[in-house]
Parts: C-alpha cells; sequence; structure tokens
C-alpha cells in the first residue's frame, strides 16, 4: 500500500511537469541586426572582449534560425552522402581573428567529440549588415578539430558580416545550426574607429 501511495504522490508531482507541449515551446527567436554584437578574438582564437550590446546574443553557440535565415542555407553541394555521416558531439564554432583585417582571411574553426572517422556536413552562408547572401559553401566536419579559411577579398571594411552554420547527419536530418558575426577594419588595432 505505500508503494502506492508513492506512486500517486509521484504522479500528482509529475503531472503538472508534463503540460502542454506548446507551453514548453520557446517563442521564436526574432531577427537581430547583423553588427548589434561582436564577441572578440585575436589571432589564434583566444576570446579578448566584446564589441556593441551582447547581452541577448548567442553568437558561436547552438541557436534556432528564422525562415529567412535557414533560407540562405538551402542550396545545392556537392558533397556526396554515404553510411558513414554521423552525428558529432560537443561542437565548439569559433571565428577568428575577429576583427578581421581588410583582403586577409578569417578562420572559421570547429571542434567536435566523436569516434576516430566520424564525420558530417556542414553548410555555410554570409550575408552582411544589408542580408545580402555573400557567398554558400558545404565543407565535410570530422572528429576533432577542422578549420576552414574564408578570404575576405574585395569585402569592405567597418561594416559587419553574419556567418550562418548547419550540421547535419543525413541529407536532410539537421542536428545543429547557428551564427556569429564579424567585422572588418583597415586598422584591427584601433575598432573604434572601425565600425
Amino acid at each position: 500500500m505505500k508503494i502506492l501511495n508513492y506512486l500517486f504522490l509521484f504522479s500528482v508531482l509529475l503531472l503538472p511537469a508534463c503540460g502542454d507541449d506548446d507551453e514548453a515551446m520557446e517563442e521564436p527567436r526574432e531577427f537581430r541586426p547583423v553588427g548589434e554584437c561582436h564577441l572578440l578574438f585575436d589571432q589564434v582564437g583566444v576570446p579578448v572582449g566584446q564589441q556593441g550590446d551582447c547581452t541577448e546574443e548567442d553568437h558561436w553557440e547552438q541557436s534556432s534560425l528564422i525562415d529567412q535565415e535557414a533560407s540562405w542555407l538551402s542550396f545545392e553541394d556537392t558533397i556526396t552522402y554515404t553510411d558513414d555521416f554521423t552525428r558529432l558531439l560537443n561542437i565548439d564554432i569559433a571565428a577568428f581573428p575577429i576583427p578581421a583585417q581588410t583582403n586577409g582571411q578569417i578562420t572559421l574553426n570547429i571542434s567536435a567529440t566523436g569516434q576516430p572517422d566520424d564525420k558530417s556536413r556542414m553548410r555555410v552562408a554570409i550575408i552582411n549588415q544589408d542580408q545580402e547572401l555573400l557567398t554558400t559553401f558545404a565543407q565535410t566536419v570530422i572528429a576533432g578539430t577542422t578549420a576552414i579559411n574564408i578570404s575576405l577579398d574585395g569585402l569592405p571594411a567597418s561594416r559587419s558580416y553574419r556567418i550562418y552554420y548547419q550540421f547535419y547527419e543525413t541529407e536532410l536530418s539537421i542536428y545543429y545550426q547557428g551564427y556569429g558575426d564579424f567585422f572588418i577594419c583597415d586598422d584591427v588595432i584601433d575598432i573604434e574607429g572601425c565600425l
């Protein structure tokens, strides 16, 4: 009988936590202006501060994307799918340096855990602060560390840009996505005069 009483008490305590799924759903995130927040990284990816209002930002983290943002990542790529694509774990993404030098490059660094041969497909889209799509590409990302060097040739300085990313374990199954902003300066020492 004591067991039944405990089960009843447990179910009464558990029921409020099992409410409507709609109540548990987060409200969709609104589009945040490109350049509102910049997390700053030095030449080797060490965080050195921030610029702008970063109180509500989730740059370089897993984040939901609104339809407009996801549409920039809806492009055909040339990666051939095989059975060994899988879900990577503990994904950590950073881009550096921020700010980037005019006509330089930015490195998108992805570290993830998994078995030695684990890999996923990653799609990337870059837009400018006017929400114009500049470039897209797809890359195979492996467990361990993958560094992708992105040329900034021809991109104007004193402007902000955004990198969107999605990870796929199958051809259509997205399991990780997000974004991060960066900016380009002629003089990366005097960033206050840059933006």
